[in-house]
């Protein structure tokens, strides 16, 4: 009972911090936001706070990995060109979130998170391709890096030119683009 009651708190806390952070995201860069903002705005203690994250960034990686979690299980069992579709339609729908995340006072720690969010995605599709008996068109970690870089990339040059192009364009282009290294890319629709 005491330990179903302590994961409950937990949870709580973690669901918390992470609104906070997501609602601080909307309104200022990661760069201006401090811990003391994150607990005020998530009615947490500062002694609690650390008692779960070592800093923002440990709690941002934390945020973006749920984010990256939630939407695999809402994408599971659909083709890789929605899963596509919905990550870059979230995007434009969390756009003040993204640009204070990655536009305003660039780092590139920030950076580097972003791209791992795509990473364990382009090693999956590497492993695809190796069972399905294609070899890989250079050292899997070369080309996960490779892929990441590319789309975190690809994804802030849309938002700095104001998303110029539409989430179809977007998903058409990448589609385009991943298919020599992911042949599940090839799908049909």
């Amino acid at each position: 009972m005491a330990k179903t009651q302590q994961d409950l708190r937990i949870t709580r806390t973690h669901r918390a911090l992470i609104q906070s952070m997501f609602e601080l995201l909307e309104q200022q860069s990661f760069q201006k936001i401090t811990v003391n903002d994150i607990c005020r705005q998530a009615l947490v203690s500062r002694s609690t706070f650390y008692l779960h994250f070592e800093d923002k960034y440990q709690l941002l990686r934390y945020c973006l990995e749920v984010q990256r979690e939630t939407m695999r299980e809402s994408m599971e069992g659909k083709s890789p060109r929605e899963f596509i579709r919905t990550f870059f339609e979230m995007i434009k729908k969390q756009e003040s979130i993204f640009r204070h995340l990655f536009l305003a006072d660039v780092n590139p720690e920030l950076i580097r998170m972003f791209e791992s969010l795509f990473s364990p995605i382009f090693h999956s599709a590497m492993e695809h391709r190796q069972k399905l008996g294609l070899a890989p068109t250079g050292p899997v970690p070369l080309m996960v890096a490779y892929h990441a870089g590319g789309i975190s990339s690809m994804i802030i040059h849309w938002m700095e030119d104001g998303f110029q192009y539409t989430v179809d364009e977007m998903t058409q282009s990448l589609f385009n683009m991943l298919k020599p290294d992911a042949p599940e890319c090839g799908e049909s629709e």
